[in-house]
């Protein structure tokens, strides 16, 4: 398949297979692939699914990832940060996991789409030299994280803030970015917090 660009896969774990039976560095091979959507579920009689193993190795051309449920530490976020033409991030129920989420310099360049959705994170430190390129920034079923980094008051291309079913305070510090960043459009969605 040298011409594929968009590929949407479902893993289901029965918790008898291992993960690291499935070839997810093979996804290198893909030369031209844009589009990569990636969902891991756990059998409806199991309680818990287990970790996906860090084996994945994407293509350079890779544009938008969607990513589900794999529950990977965020140090291994590198993996995906590193991509040079990445403009699209989805990482959803747990995707990744942990208390603390620290990007490291130079990452997501090109980034213009961060949506993430129900994880575990409570710190999330971020200044000036990461997420250049970011315009918008979804956070969905945020309950944990203490706020949004105030790095991202100095990013002149953030447009919107999305917020839904977040804490009061992740709500309260979005508040001084749209303070600094005038031209851009706060929503929030069925928040926790009275002000909404």
């Amino acid at each position: 398949m040298p011409n594929l660009k968009k590929l949407v896969i479902p893993y289901e774990h029965d918790g008898r297979t291992k993960w690291s039976s499935y070839c997810f560095e093979n996804f290198v091979y893909l030369h031209q692939l844009e589009i990569l959507k990636c969902f891991f579920f756990a059998k409806s009689y199991l309680k818990y699914q287990d970790t996906v193993p860090v084996n994945f190795s994407f293509p350079p051309e890779l544009k938008r990832l969607t990513s589900n449920g794999c529950r990977i530490a965020w140090e291994k976020m590198g993996i995906i940060g590193s991509l040079p033409k990445l403009e699209v991030l989805k990482l959803k129920d747990h995707a990744f996991e942990g208390p603390v989420w620290e990007p490291i310099e130079g990452e997501f360049s090109l980034l213009k789409f961060l949506h993430l959705e129900e994880t575990d994170v409570e710190h999330w430190n971020v200044d000036e030299t990461h997420f250049q390129s970011l315009e918008r920034l979804n956070l969905r079923y945020y309950y944990n994280l203490v706020k949004i980094p105030s790095g991202f008051e100095k990013h002149l291309t953030l447009q919107a803030i999305k917020l839904y079913e977040c804490s009061p305070s992740v709500v309260a510090s979005a508040e001084p970015i749209k303070e600094e960043q005038r031209t851009m459009e706060m929503i929030i969605l069925g928040c926790l917090s009275s002000r909404c």
